[in-house]
Order: C-alpha cells, then sequence, then structure tokens
C-alpha cells in the first residue's frame, strides 16, 4: 500500500463494516492475523477482538512469519442501519 494512504481511518471503517455485516448473521466475528503484523492486531484489538489461539496455520493459510493469532469479537448489537 502507498504510504501516503496509510494510517487515515480505511481499515477501521472496512472493519466497523465487517462487523457489522456478521453481526447481522452470527454471535461472534473472526479473524486471524499475521502475529508481527503490529498495526492490524492493534486496530481489531481496539475493535474488542481478543486472541484465541496461536498457531502456524488456521484452515490451511501458513503464516510467513511462522505464527498467526485467532481472534473473536462479539459483534455491535443494537446499532440502525
Amino acid at each position: 500500500m502507498d504510504p501516503g494512504w496509510r494510517r487515515r481511518g480505511t481499515g477501521a471503517l472496512l472493519t466497523r463494516w465487517r462487523m457489522d455485516w456478521v453481526g447481522e448473521r452470527d454471535r461472534a466475528v473472526w479473524c486471524f492475523i499475521a502475529a508481527d503484523n503490529h498495526v492490524s492486531l492493534d486496530l481489531h484489538r481496539d475493535f474488542g477482538f481478543q486472541p484465541v489461539r496461536t498457531g502456524a496455520s488456521f484452515h490451511g493459510i501458513e503464516f510467513a512469519c511462522g505464527e498467526g493469532r485467532l481472534l473473536r469479537a462479539d459483534p455491535p448489537r443494537g446499532r440502525e442501519a
């Protein structure tokens, strides 16, 4: 990604949209992130994601750094569309 577009809130907007979308369909939002991707881990922590498991791969996806984190959050409830 072009560094000029970083830290402008796009990741937060997409994460909120994903959480809202999943919240209409399920009781939990899941994601997995490479353990060395501190920016994404921080972003997801700010949205209430909690670590569930650490592993070298999830669902056949292996992490180049050798380790990933499986995260879970409760979707927002009671929001108007």
